[in-house]
């Protein structure tokens, strides 16, 4: 500012003396009534750009200083975003979706491993049914893989709200994928269970009938 003054001043003496030497050489008297007029005018605009810069930069000091605030905000904002909150911790669908999850896994297991060992499928059958229960699963792992990133701090910038909805979307996912596993599995009980059946009553066929 102080620069600006300085450099002002020196303009305004400048023009003064102008209009000094031309009073002098032109000795009329109007020259130097409109000379006086002109250091008058040049004064006022002085003071006018002065009061121009001071506007200016306490108007560029108050738009730093609120686009640092607005900026620091911002990013406590984003920072709050990568941070899991209670309420998200402790969604129920949490639970309830890994557990199933768990479950999922345990009942293949359990319904495929009989069937295998049951004898009654043959090798084609058998790898068709792994091949299903295989897409169920993988299905079901990319839920739980979802379900990790949103309950996972410093993944995934997201509001509390958007989390439990996300959280809600992949625990109704998984019961999707259990329903899908329930229904192949009685499905695969019911056919065993029917083979042995109907082994059972040839069997019995052959021994009243001495075959």
């Amino acid at each position: 500012m102080q620069q600006k003054t300085r450099f002002l001043t020196l303009f305004l003496a400048t023009s003064v003396t102008l209009i000094q030497a031309q009073g002098f050489f032109n000795q009329r008297g109007e020259m130097i009534k409109k000379g006086i007029a002109q250091i008058a005018l040049l004064k006022t605009q002085h003071s006018a750009l002065i009061a121009g810069y001071d506007i200016l930069d306490n108007g560029l000091e108050l738009t730093h200083r609120f686009k640092g605030d607005e900026y620091t905000l911002h990013g406590k904002y984003y920072s709050s975003l990568n941070v899991i909150s209670n309420p998200v911790k402790n969604d129920p669908e949490i639970k309830q979706a890994l557990d199933l999850y768990l479950k999922i896994n345990q009942d293949k297991k359990a319904v495929y491993g009989k069937a295998v060992r049951s004898g009654m499928f043959s090798a084609d059958e058998l790898t068709y049914l792994k091949g299903i229960y295989g897409h169920i699963l993988s299905a079901a792992d990319e839920d739980m893989n979802e379900l990790k990133l949103l309950i996972t701090a410093g993944v995934l910038q997201m509001t509390d709200s958007d989390r439990i909805k996300g959280i809600s979307r992949v625990s109704k996912n998984i019961r999707q994928k259990y329903r899908m596993l329930t229904d192949l599995n009685e499905k695969v009980l019911i056919s065993l269970n029917g083979r042995k059946a109907q082994k059972q009553q040839v069997e019995t066929l052959k021994r009243l009938y001495g075959q």
